[in-house]
């Protein structure tokens, strides 16, 4: 994110959006992600794509129980709770060098396995755990949320692969949910646009914060807040806009996919060589995959120092996740996403490394 004189520079949160440089011919992704044998759909967001999902499997069965992964987003349980379904989840651990690991109950009760793979470059553990299951005649839900520009985003073994498809671009609203074979028995069809309208004017506002303009940044921010409360308790019913649906059809994905993977390489090259981090995914696969964040964990519980070390000096990485209802892993407690989004460049990236080798050794000698 190279920067003018008059622009102001910063690094992560909320994308910003300049509508003079919104693309509107249409068709050019028109198949992606899409299924031969299946039927799919562009939702308002992930969290609806889930209910969808839950409801098609509830045409057919009783779902009593869901079995999900104890690393993951409350946003992400609330639709079974919504339904009146039963959380039950298996431990998602980290182990220096190894990684994410799963610690998974095939033989236990549930009537919908939850699958999910993180940040994009994690290979998917999980496909012995999903034929388990399946075998077992249970329907199985993979979150692709992480893993949604990967060249492969989808296991083989799912029934449905529902994602957040805001968490990758400039775009108000957008989830997506793919049943595998068959017909999904019903579709959004509440128009959202008018929705967005707090959202676009947040994005376009931050925009021209960035290029300089006089606006206060808590104007934006105060409004991303209000579209954020208005979001949660929208109905499932929802269509996506058709501002981010127009974005999404004619977005560059292979240069999306280009410039996150460039940006990741840089940032794992330089955290070879500090003391108090080291990566959540000590073996990325990048070249196949596709990075939302590069996932670090900062060590003896100096996570929340070195986050608001990178925010004094305008570097905004999120942590996954602060509001997490899963058990324990070990992993919420020490994780920070380091941002290596498709706005930024190489000088961007070392930047952050060069924040981050300014605050390791003032951490290192504090503890020394």
């Amino acid at each position: 994110m190279l920067c003018n004189n008059n622009e102001r520079y910063e690094i992560g949160s909320h994308f910003d959006l300049d509508l003079n440089e919104v693309p509107f011919q249409r068709g050019k992704n028109e198949s992606w992600l899409s299924s031969k044998n299946g039927d799919d759909s562009f939702t308002f967001s992930g969290r609806a794509a889930i209910e969808y999902a839950i409801k098609d499997i509830m045409r057919s069965r009783d779902v009593n129980v869901v079995y999900m992964p104890s690393y993951c987003c409350s946003s992400m349980v609330q639709p079974f709770i919504n339904n009146g379904v039963d959380v039950r989840y298996y431990d998602v651990k980290f182990k220096s060098d190894e990684g994410i690991i799963y610690e998974v109950d095939t033989t236990i009760d549930c009537d919908i396995f939850f699958a999910m793979s993180y940040f994009g470059i994690e290979l998917f553990k999980l496909d012995n755990v999903c034929r388990e299951f399946s075998k077992r005649g249970i329907p199985i839900i993979e979150d692709i949320t992480h893993c949604l520009l990967s060249i492969i985003p989808y296991s083989s073994m799912a029934d449905y692969s529902v994602a957040s498809i805001r968490k990758w671009f400039p775009i108000p609203s957008g989830g997506f949910i793919l049943k595998h074979e068959g017909v999904l028995f019903a579709k959004p069809d509440l128009d959202s646009d008018d929705l967005i309208n707090k959202k676009v004017e947040a994005m376009r506002e931050k925009n021209a914060f960035l290029q300089g303009e006089e606006i206060l940044k808590q104007t934006f921010m105060e409004k991303f807040s209000e579209f954020e409360s208005i979001f949660k308790g929208l109905n499932y019913n929802y269509k996506i806009d058709r501002l981010s649906h127009e974005m999404i059809l004619n977005m560059d994905i292979n240069d999306v996919r280009l410039r996150r993977r460039k940006n990741a390489k840089i940032l794992y090259e330089g955290l070879n060589n500090f003391k108090f981090v080291e990566p959540l995914i000590p073996k990325p696969d990048i070249e196949n995959g596709c990075p939302l964040f590069v996932p670090i964990m900062v060590t003896d519980g100096k996570r929340d120092e070195l986050c608001k070390y990178l925010i004094e000096n305008k570097v905004y990485c999120p942590v996954h996740w602060p509001d997490s209802t899963g058990s324990k892993t070990g992993i919420q407690e020490n994780e920070l996403s380091l941002i290596c989004d498709q706005r930024y460049t190489e000088k961007d990236m070392e930047f952050i490394l060069t924040l981050i080798e300014k605050w390791h050794p003032m951490v290192v000698n504090r503890y020394a």
